[in-house]
């Protein structure tokens, strides 16, 4: 079994066509769905507006999103490795016709359907009205189109799969499948898929987040860190991604878009790995860090500019954000500090971008951490991670409001800045 998981992905991308056979969906249906994802469109427009129907307006978009994803291949783990490796799979009905959707030319595929719900997901992630709405059918939406792996999908970002693959359905037996179901994705074997391992060993599934988290955390430092916990996890793991673990979808869409473009290089100015405070497997790092304090001082400075270029996520927290202004990103940070004045910000590195030639910084990402010493505890100093925050690195977007100390300073350089190393979770 080991073996054939092993094999899996090299199957998937070697495939000259793919198909996604949905034993549910007849034309009929999908041909309701699309007249209701019109009118939704006509109503809606783009994520900006707010919409005038309420908890209506809501329902409105589970009618939309509900029956499409009431499919099984939207709740099977191991589709959902699928789903990310082949978005040009074939989507069949029951009947093995092809999906009607007339706004694609083309054989309607995944990467089609994600682009068609894309507006709704925008909507509900970034829209000005999640700001005064908090009903049990919204949560419900975020829910559905969480669980089903489509946010994952839109944003492109493999790190989102370890979330969804906590609702995907999987025997209570078989609860290792959340890692061996979706690790091919980051082209990593891991546990008894790993060559040369005892196939007599077992693994337990905290043992194989472990491994998966730490061997991410090494290969990509800066988009490992891209999610918040929506609840607080056990001592020492909040380094890496775990059951109520999440995308941090409300910091800016830019920042995962230009993180993953293949043409942008990123930056590491810290060093992420693992190290054992028995009886726990613990983040360590390595790189620059300041207060939080120094960091609040230049947003200040920029604050009420025409954009928002800074954006912030905590751990353990259900507050809504949007792209409201950089001063809702601002009383955030104001209010850490009031309950963190220890607080720091770890700088993991930032990304580059070709522009007329010349390769520039585009967007920079940081850990927020804050002291953490169990009681009775000795050694090195241990840090809680408690978010991340991120700001923009696009000079010219600021015009005559960043100096070039401030630019400095947003790419990790300066006094402000001292090399620090602990461990962290």
């Amino acid at each position: 079994m080991a073996a054939e998981i092993g094999r899996q992905a090299k199957i998937f991308k070697g495939a000259a066509h793919a198909f996604v056979w949905c034993t549910r969906h007849s034309v009929t249906t999908l041909e309701a769905v699309h007249t209701r994802m019109e009118k939704y469109m006509q109503n809606a427009g783009n994520h900006s507006v707010v919409p005038e129907g309420g908890e209506l307006e809501y329902l409105n978009r589970l009618d939309v999103i509900r029956p499409l994803t009431n499919d099984p291949w939207f709740s099977s783990l191991w589709t959902l490795q699928e789903a990310f490796l082949r978005q040009d799979a074939i989507l069949l009905t029951l009947d093995g016709e092809l999906w009607p959707n007339p706004e694609v030319k083309g054989p309607p595929d995944v990467a089609s359907l994600v682009a068609l719900l894309e507006p709704i997901s925008d909507n509900v992630r970034y829209g000005e009205d999640v700001l005064s709405s908090d009903t049990q059918t919204l949560r419900e939406l975020e829910k559905v189109l969480d669980d089903s792996g489509l946010i994952a999908l839109m944003m492109q970002n493999p790190i989102a799969l370890l979330s969804v693959a906590q609702h995907r359905k999987t025997g209570p037996d078989n609860t290792t499948d959340r890692v061996y179901g979706i690790m091919q994705v980051f082209d990593l074997q891991v546990g008894k898929s790993r060559p040369g391992v005892n196939q007599d060993r077992s693994f337990s599934l905290e043992e194989l987040e472990d491994e998966l988290g730490a061997e991410i955390m090494a290969m990509d430092p800066i988009m490992s860190q891209l999610f918040v916990h929506r609840h607080e996890p056990p001592v020492g793991k909040g380094w890496r991604m775990g059951p109520s673990s999440r995308i941090a979808y409300y910091i800016s869409s830019d920042v995962y878009e230009e993180m993953r473009n293949p043409q942008n290089q990123r930056v590491s100015l810290t060093r992420l790995s693992t190290a054992f405070a028995k009886p726990v497997l613990w983040g360590h790092f390595s790189g620059p860090a300041c207060p939080v304090k120094q960091v609040h001082t230049v947003w200040e400075k920029l604050d009420r500019l025409w954009w928002t270029p800074m954006s912030i996520a905590l751990d353990y927290t259900v507050e809504r954000r949007s792209r409201l202004g950089s001063d809702t990103m601002l009383e955030v940070m104001t209010k850490l500090i009031r309950d963190h004045g220890d607080a720091v910000v770890l700088h993991l590195g930032y990304c580059t971008q070709v522009i007329h030639g010349v390769r520039t910084p585009c967007h920079a990402v940081a850990i927020i951490m804050v002291p953490y010493q169990p009681t009775g505890q000795k050694g090195p100093a241990r840090w809680k991670r408690v978010g991340i925050c991120t700001w923009s690195l696009d000079w010219p977007r600021y015009r005559n409001k960043i100096t070039n100390d401030m630019k400095e300073f947003m790419l990790g350089k300066g006094g402000q800045w001292k090399m620090s190393e602990g461990l962290f979770g």
